[in-house]
């Protein structure tokens, strides 16, 4: 598990079976499942399995579904 908490700030690829995160991330995350908080605010590609978004979080980036047939397929 990987927290980022509200005055966290990171630049890279932060990975984890369950990535929360309150703070900002300029760079990636891959997760199975991702928590973003009202708070957080990611720059970046999300890579999940299972992603919550509260309102208030910023994504600049995309966000993509791992292990499904259409995400496996575009890998290919």
């Amino acid at each position: 598990e990987v927290i980022v908490g509200e005055r966290g700030k990171v630049r890279g690829t932060v990975a984890g079976e369950s990535v929360i995160v309150l703070g900002k991330i300029i760079g990636g995350i891959r997760g199975k499942a991702v928590d973003l908080r009202s708070s957080a605010h990611v720059e970046g590609d999300i890579h999940h399995t299972s992603l919550s978004v509260e309102k208030g979080a910023e994504i600049t980036g995309r966000c993509r579904l791992s292990g499904s047939a259409g995400y496996q397929a575009a890998r290919v």
